[in-house]
């Protein structure tokens, strides 16, 4: 684990510079916003009902998992590489990891326990 860790410190961000250079936001006005708006909620209501089995805390918990999309990412990213996906459906997910990441952060901050 540590000869690993310092390579994931260089690797990680260059992912993501990556991922960030990749996107074309014009893509999203071409229908991109209605599937990234639907995969969103996907994602929420799906985050929120797997909380509502946590033992305790439930929407701490759902919300914190919503930010988990670097997954996400990697296989849209190797799906736009193979030409699996196309430039809507890639600039959609994309969006819908920076916004359920960006929205978590704050509704964590909101909800979370004293």
């Amino acid at each position: 684990m540590r000869g690993v860790r310092p390579l994931g410190l260089v690797l990680v961000p260059i992912f993501f510079i990556h991922v960030g250079l990749e996107v074309d936001l014009r893509h999203l006005t071409r229908g991109g916003v209605a599937l990234a708006a639907c995969l969103v909620a996907a994602a929420v209501i799906g985050k929120l009902a797997a909380g509502a089995m946590a033992s305790r805390d439930k929407l701490v918990v759902a919300v914190g998992m919503l930010p988990r999309g670097e997954v996400t990412l990697i296989f849209a990213t190797a799906g736009l590489a193979d030409s699996v996906i196309n430039q809507n459906i890639y600039a959609a997910l994309v969006a819908v990891v920076l916004i359920t990441t960006l929205s978590a952060s704050v509704a964590l901050q909101t909800i979370a326990v004293p």
